[in-house]
């Protein structure tokens, strides 16, 4: 009888945990959001609470207790503490989820939007960021007297923007100095994680083009390093248990307690490094094009005494 009883509570709180990680796992956005608001989580605590006590037997709660706080033995609102517990690990999935997600939404804007025109003012508030196309800051010849604009480069000019381009495929990607014939100029290039890209310092190079390239592939290393660690963080909350995925019935409060700290550091290391990167791509973007600017204003008026000359002769 005694075994029996007891195969019966814990039938019934592996019941519990099985159906508090289908909740989770099934809240949509706007559930996800609303259980980072302290007001609404108190509501659900005292919802869940409820739902406790009209599932489970006193002494299955008290077990229940015991597992999730064995150092709290004085504390005899057993059902408020337990829903506590659900809901913190609720508002963790809830937190990481949401950050995975703004990370999957950055990388999707910075692949898709329109490249010549920066992005939107919404893009611009998520810190979006990709390769910018350069070319028309190398145009220096075939002056177009109607509209006013150089279309053209000479060889010089070509033979070095080939070289920029050449040098920026070989750092963002690593995958050596050989760039494939499909990569005619910047935006060619996939703006995505490299496999046999290793995370370093790099150093500041006297070339900017180089430097571009690995700020960018710095911003891409913090975008997936902190998704992969999200993720690692989140899989610790459960388990796959007779082909349904359960709570791990091995979490406590201390134990939760220490993923949703190790989850708030990567996160706010994440948000800190990540805006610091994109402000420093900005201004590297910025002395790129002045750089450019002055260079391509030289080779202009060159070009434009060239064409004066031919003209007098």
């Amino acid at each position: 009888m005694g075994n029996s009883h007891s195969s019966s509570s814990s039938s019934n709180i592996s019941k519990i945990d099985c159906t508090a990680s289908s909740y989770i796992l099934n809240m949509s956005i706007k559930d996800l959001s609303l259980l980072q608001d302290k007001d609404y989580c108190n509501k659900l605590i005292l919802l869940v609470s409820n739902i406790i006590n009209q599932n489970l037997s006193i002494d299955e709660i008290n077990t229940l207790f015991k597992k999730i706080d064995p150092s709290d033995s004085n504390n005899s609102h057993h059902s408020i503490e337990i829903a506590k517990f659900y809901i913190k690990i609720g508002h963790l999935f809830a937190i990481n989820i949401s950050t995975i997600i703004t990370i999957k939404n950055i990388l999707k804007q910075s692949q898709s939007q329109d490249i010549k025109g920066g992005g939107s003012e919404d893009d611009n508030k998520d810190f979006v960021v990709n390769i910018q196309e350069l070319m028309d800051l190398y145009y220096d010849s075939d002056y177009n007297v109607k509209n006013g604009v150089f279309l053209g480069m000479n060889s010089e000019t070509k033979n070095k923007y080939n070289n920029d381009l050449q040098q920026f495929y070989s750092h963002f990607t690593q995958n050596g100095d050989n760039i494939p014939n499909s990569i005619l100029k910047f935006t060619d290039i996939p703006f995505k994680l490299h496999n046999n890209y290793i995370h370093k310092n790099e150093k500041k190079n006297i070339n900017n083009i180089i430097n571009y390239a690995n700020n960018l592939k710095k911003i891409l290393y913090y975008l997936n390093y902190t998704m992969e660690n999200l993720i690692q963080n989140t899989s610790q909350l459960f388990i796959i248990k007779d082909k349904e995925i359960c709570l791990n019935n091995e979490l406590n409060m201390e134990m939760v307690q220490e993923l949703i700290i190790e989850s708030r550091n990567i996160i706010t290391e994440f948000y800190f490094n990540y805006e610091e990167e994109v402000l420093e791509n900005a201004k590297i973007y910025e002395a790129i094009v002045m750089e450019k600017v002055i260079e391509s204003t030289k080779n202009q008026i060159k070009s434009l005494d060239n064409e004066l000359l031919k003209f007098m002769e």
